[in-house]
């Protein structure tokens, strides 16, 4: 039986992974404890918006957001990636710093969609049905767009 880990490399991929999965397990908690919160600052941000588009405080104040934000997951792989990532200090804040910007707007704007969406606009349920696959992806795709250069691993020659 040939070893399943051959190369540097492989070790280098092996270990990133390991290290993303216990980042991962230790994060999860944590984001039990913020996420409530998170959602609340989403909402307030969300809310002059709404406002602007005509809602009410009533109709606001009928959405139910209990635990809500249990589908922000996203989050929490993306810390598990930056954390895994092998990156100096200043490239470590400035992935965090695009990343957040990045999951925050797509969070506002899936909650901001939900209000037209449940009043029968098309374009509105569009937005909220990308958003639940795109979602899932805005926290990988924003990783590797900005360290896939600084990463050794990534860079695999055959």
């Amino acid at each position: 039986m040939k070893p399943v880990v051959k190369s540097e490399n492989d070790k280098k991929i092996v270990y990133f992974i390991i290290k993303f999965f216990v980042a991962a397990t230790l994060i999860m908690p944590v984001w039990y404890y913020a996420g409530p919160y998170y959602q609340d600052f989403i909402v307030a941000f969300s809310k002059p918006i709404l406002f602007a588009m005509g809602y009410t405080e009533s109709q606001i104040g009928s959405l139910t957001l209990t635990n809500t934000y249990l589908y922000n997951f996203n989050i929490v792989s993306f810390l598990a990636l930056v954390v895994a990532t092998p990156l100096v200090p200043k490239e470590r804040a400035k992935l965090l710093a695009v990343g957040f910007f990045a999951l925050f707007t797509v969070h506002v704007v899936d909650l901001v969609s939900h209000f037209p969406a449940y009043t029968g606009s098309g374009f509105a349920q569009f937005i909220v049905d990308v958003i639940g696959v795109v979602g899932v992806l805005v926290p990988i795709a924003v990783w590797f767009a900005m360290s896939y250069k600084t990463i050794p691993f990534f860079k695999i020659v055959p």
